[in-house]
Formats: C-alpha cells, structure tokens, sequence
C-alpha cells in the first residue's frame, strides 16, 4: 500500500530544512522552468520580427519571486516538520 501525502511531505521536508536549501530546491527551479516557458512563448510569437527580450526587467521579478515562494516553501516544511514532531511525542 502506498504511503499517506502528508508522510512523503514530512519526508520531503528535512531536504528543505534550511531558507537556502529551499532556495535551491523549490524556489530556483520553479522560476527557471516559468523563465523558460515564458522565453519559448516570446520566441514563438515573437517569430522573426526583431524583437528583443525584456531580461532586466524579468530577472529583477524572478529574484523577489523566487525569495517570496522560498519563504513560503521553506515556512510550510518548518509547520510540516513540527507537526510530525508533536505527532511522535505524542
């Protein structure tokens, strides 16, 4: 039988145990891989019109993107963390 969400959460939740590791694991790839989508779709409607892409402004936006959603990541494994911790001592 599989395991309950909440378990693998709590798993998961010890290899984001620190703000910087949830930086690196959660909020880096997730703006990296909504950057890349975002480039794709620029180029595909972009086509061969000259266009150039908005780096500065994208990059700026992911950063404080990236810090806000690692913040809220990294608080909700600290909660889940607690959580099975009050669960063991009973």
């Amino acid at each position: 039988m599989s395991e309950p969400f909440t378990e693998k959460l709590a798993r998961a939740s010890l290899k984001c145990a620190t703000f910087w590791q949830s930086v690196l694991r959660f909020g880096l790839p997730l703006v990296l891989l909504s950057r890349l989508e975002d480039y794709v779709g620029f180029r595909i409607s972009a086509g061969r019109t000259g266009l150039s892409y908005p780096w500065g402004f994208h990059v700026m936006l992911d950063l404080a993107v990236m810090f806000f959603v690692s913040a809220l990541w990294w608080w909700l494994m600290r909660e889940l963390i607690a959580l099975k911790r009050k669960n063991e001592q009973g």
